[in-house]
């Protein structure tokens, strides 16, 4: 799977509804958007927080296709939350 803006689109309600659930006890730990898309996507929270057990597989997937640090990279260029 590409990362590509059908990535993004797909992500777009799970990551929002997720910050929206942890951000503000997340932002006093994040000094980067980097964190906070790190803090949305880790530990299973976009199934738990986010409501959505599909996204959280599909970050999954595209980690190990695509490695974690360069995925963090693409959704932080593509979610603001900092």
């Amino acid at each position: 799977m590409k990362l590509d803006q059908a990535v993004v689109t797909r992500l777009r309600q799970p990551m929002g509804k997720t910050w929206n659930y942890i951000g503000s006890d997340a932002m006093e730990f994040c000094t980067s958007n980097a964190e906070a898309i790190e803090m949305c996507i880790d530990a299973g929270r976009l199934e738990t927080c986010g409501n959505d057990k599909e996204a959280s597989q599909l970050i999954s997937e595209l980690c190990k296709e695509h490695t974690y640090p360069k995925v963090l990279k693409f959704l932080s260029k593509n979610f603001r939350f900092v």
